[in-house]
């Protein structure tokens, strides 16, 4: 199994928060997603749900710099490979 996922964030620097909310949204999304057809792949499975087991390829044009607070807050970068992480609990 492999997730491929592209995006497209809004533009205007002038709208920053616009940007991190659409962010978060996109990554909620991704997570949901992902979750759920992990679940569909084993429906008798009492197992937790790890989304980290199944390789991502996010791409996209997220319209800000590589050492912007977005960009760092999805990309890990370990021994010059790119890891997507979205270690974050949904509120509820």
């Amino acid at each position: 199994m492999l997730f491929v996922c592209t995006a497209h964030i809004h533009w205007d620097p002038e709208y920053c928060d616009v940007k991190v909310v659409q962010t978060l949204m996109l990554l909620s999304e991704i997570k949901t997603t992902m979750e759920d057809a992990i679940q569909k792949h084993r429906p008798n499975s009492n197992l937790p749900i790890d989304c980290t087991s199944v390789p991502l390829v996010l791409c996209g044009d997220f319209n800000s710099l590589p050492d912007s607070g977005k960009i760092k807050f999805i990309i890990i970068i370990n021994n010059n490979n790119f890891f997507f992480c979205f270690f974050f609990q949904r509120c509820n």
